[in-house]
């Protein structure tokens, strides 16, 4: 028996400060670095080129990989082995690669104690990809059938020479554009058909190819159109269409009626010429009226949103007068919704565009007369 108390609880005390070091000496382990190895994109046949790598404080006992959360792979550790790769298959990275973000997750696991987790975000190409699609002229995917159909011109860039080009309009195939072993842009005509003023979207996809010594590898990207299809007349309204000015000529068009997904919008503009020397007055205003409902008895609901241009005198041979006249629509028509339209939800509108050269008259209304705008009208993504 212990004859001394004093070595009794010492001895009692080192044991158990010993034994708490042992369980805790891996409280702190902990991944110290994660980062790329080497690479970010892919090959021409399928192969990406990437790897991850961790580096952890001490020998781990194994290390599980995840791609967006999804588990891929495990690394089995050794009693010395504090550094581990990942080295994923293309399969591991779904969709097309045109710039596709991607979270690499590792959670590493000590022989004894508690895991630590890190990650990080890798952007992924092809090495053979689409670079641009859009269209040529700066449009911002907006094109117009005045009566015989939208002609719009896209653009597509690809990183390397393509073999060819698939072109399709809504899953329809339209046609091929073939490479030449040089070019890396191309510039397709497209006819898109317009129905209304609202506008009708279009999804213009091109699927690029490359031929190599392995096989013909695609890149694909999808580019959206909205085609608006104007109400426009230089016709004068009343008095049988007889023109006070036969000599002048006035133009109004209302170019579309749409929902942007915050406002409801009406863009047009008008124009008239005087060729001779006797002055008219032009005058000209922008209206949209909301209505109770879309029938017969529909009434107003409030003041029109209403766009007064300032009258102006045109006639040519005199530096004092222009001979023409011209005015377009701005935001003072714009009616506010604050976001997307819900579901169920309802708006019903009437766009006005009015023209006097004179006492001639010319005005374009929507078409309906009054236009319905329900969630189906929300901008597509």
């Amino acid at each position: 028996m212990f004859r001394d108390k004093s070595l009794l609880t010492a001895g009692i005390l080192a044991a158990f400060l010993f034994i708490v070091f042992v369980n805790s000496g891996n409280a702190d382990f902990k991944i110290e670095k994660m980062e790329p190895s080497y690479g970010g994109y892919e090959d021409h046949t399928g192969c990406l080129y990437h790897a991850a790598r961790v580096e952890t404080d001490e020998p781990y006992f194994m290390v599980d990989w995840y791609i967006n959360d999804v588990w891929k792979s495990t690394t089995w550790g050794a009693d010395d082995e504090t550094v581990a790769y990942f080295f994923p298959n293309t399969s591991d990275y779904p969709g097309t690669h045109n710039g596709t973000d991607y979270v690499i997750k590792a959670i590493a696991w000590p022989w004894e104690g508690e895991k630590d987790t890190d990650n990080y975000t890798v952007t992924v190409y092809s090495r053979f990809r689409i670079v641009r699609l859009t269209d040529a002229y700066g449009t911002s995917g907006v094109a117009y059938d005045y009566g015989s159909g939208a002609s719009f011109l896209a653009r597509i860039e690809t990183s390397e020479p393509y073999s060819s080009i698939d072109w399709s309009v809504d899953g329809v195939r339209q046609h091929t554009t073939l490479g030449d072993g040089v070019k890396t842009d191309a510039y397709p005509l497209f006819n898109l058909t317009g129905i209304d003023i609202k506008g009708k979207t279009y999804i213009i996809t091109a699927t690029a190819k490359i031929l190599t010594e392995n096989g013909e590898y695609p890149n694909t990207d999808s580019y959206k159109v909205i085609v608006y299809k104007p109400r426009s007349t230089t016709k004068v309204h009343g008095n049988d269409g007889v023109k006070q000015h036969p000599n002048v000529s006035g133009y109004v068009e209302l170019t579309r009626h749409y929902f942007d997904g915050t406002s409801i919008i009406m863009d047009g503009y008008v124009w008239a010429s005087n060729p001779t020397n006797k002055g008219i007055l032009c005058q000209s205003w922008f209206r949209q009226t909301q209505y109770d409902g879309n029938g017969d008895q529909a009434n107003p609901v409030g003041k029109p949103l209403r766009q007064k241009v300032p009258s102006k005198t045109i006639k040519t041979g005199d530096p004092k007068h222009d001979s023409t006249y011209y005015a377009s629509s701005d935001s003072t028509t714009d009616y506010f919704v604050g976001g997307p339209i819900g579901l169920g939800k309802k708006y019903y509108f009437n766009a006005h565009i009015h023209l006097e050269t004179g006492q001639d008259t010319r005005h374009v209304d929507s078409d309906p007369f009054i236009t319905t705008f329900t969630e189906e009208d929300n901008p597509q993504p």
